[in-house]
């Protein structure tokens, strides 16, 4: 790649796509197959690693900083732990939606899939310091994010291969 493509920070590259996006034409055109062919690239084992160390990296300090008494309120550390978890977690559950929205449910499946496991991983193998301020977060957060993949997908089959996925993957959640 070239070294002036390299230099841009994640503002400007997103500042030049939409520029190429607004040129049209084939420009356009090239850009929107390119990023099909990106979203086409859904490898569940990348999502359960990022979903696991985006997790695993949270710091029990930021934690302890944004919980305990306000101004006007006190936030406790358990609600600072699922703002915190869900934070994380926000852009990869926004990308099963994305999926499902550009009609892609293998590639939604494949991506919950990730993030359910994942998640199931944080709880099971983490060794951070946070974990133990988020005791009973990352089940819930699963059963919330199946609870809502069942009611955006109607096909009764992508609900059953989810779930038999959940019971040979994360068993101890089912």
């Amino acid at each position: 790649m070239d070294q002036i493509v390299t230099a841009l920070t994640e503002t400007q590259k997103a500042e030049l796509i939409r520029r190429l996006h607004d040129r049209g034409g084939k420009v356009r055109q090239a850009l929107l197959e390119e990023a099909r062919n990106v979203l086409k690239n859904v490898d569940s084992h990348e999502v359960v690693e990022e979903v696991f160390m985006d997790l695993d990296m949270i710091q029990v300090e930021t934690l302890w900083d944004n919980s305990g008494p306000t101004r006007d309120d006190y936030i406790s550390p358990e609600d600072e732990a699922l703002d915190l978890m869900e934070e994380e977690l926000e852009p990869h559950v926004q990308q099963v939606w994305d999926y499902l929205q550009f009609d892609m449910q293998a590639k939604a499946r494949t991506y919950l899939q990730g993030i359910l496991l994942g998640l199931y991983r944080f709880d099971h193998e983490s060794r951070s310091e946070f974990k133990n301020w988020a005791v009973d977060i990352p089940p819930n957060l699963f059963g919330d994010l199946l609870d809502k993949w069942r009611e955006k997908t109607g096909n009764y089959s992508r609900k059953t291969e989810i779930d038999a996925f959940c019971q040979q993957m994360c068993p101890k959640w089912m």
